[in-house]
């Protein structure tokens, strides 16, 4: 689910960027937010964020083979809101 469309740059920008500059991101640092979200290599792993790991053990090896497999829609998603002009 799309909740915010933010215009602020023009061009191409990182997904994270733009995560890190909207009001969302605010939410889920207090911890308003009682979820938490899935991202890629390019969000920077934290308490709310899910990213992959530089695995050492064979439990980060685990997590990150479910990460890597679960379908990755917001970035479909966000690709597509990236592309209109």
């Amino acid at each position: 689910m799309t909740s915010t469309v933010c215009v602020l740059w023009t061009g191409s920008v990182d997904d994270s960027t733009v995560f890190d500059n909207c009001h969302l991101e605010a939410v889920f640092k207090t911890m308003r937010a009682h979820c938490r979200l899935v991202g890629d290599g390019g969000y920077v792993c934290r308490s709310y964020m899910l990213s992959d790991i530089n695995p050492v053990t064979a439990a980060e090896h685990s997590y990150n083979a479910a990460h890597a497999s679960a379908p990755n829609c917001s970035e479909r998603t966000n690709g597509t809101h990236s592309t209109i002009q």
